[in-house]
């Protein structure tokens, strides 16, 4: 939904990317992945899993421009309630 937002064309590699970059990751050590989907515009993106293999709660920062906060709040409510 987030490459939708961005016009970015999410491919099998950046799935892999971002797989492989969480296996690194935990909220409570502040380390993140970083990614950028960049297509007609920018989202930046941090990647964190809750604690390294204990739960399957992912948490997500985005950095986006000023214009996309309502479909970034859409995604966002979407990702929290619907999936």
């Amino acid at each position: 939904m987030l490459a939708y937002v961005a016009q970015y064309t999410l491919n099998t590699w950046d799935e892999d990317a971002i797989h492989m970059g969480l296996s690194a990751t935990d909220t409570w050590q502040e380390r993140y992945y970083d990614d950028v989907f960049t297509g007609i515009h920018t989202l930046r993106l941090a990647f964190a899993q809750d604690e390294k293999d204990s739960t399957d709660l992912v948490f997500i920062r985005i950095e986006y421009a000023a214009q996309l906060k309502a479909p970034i709040d859409v995604v966002v409510y979407a990702a929290q309630t619907l999936l």
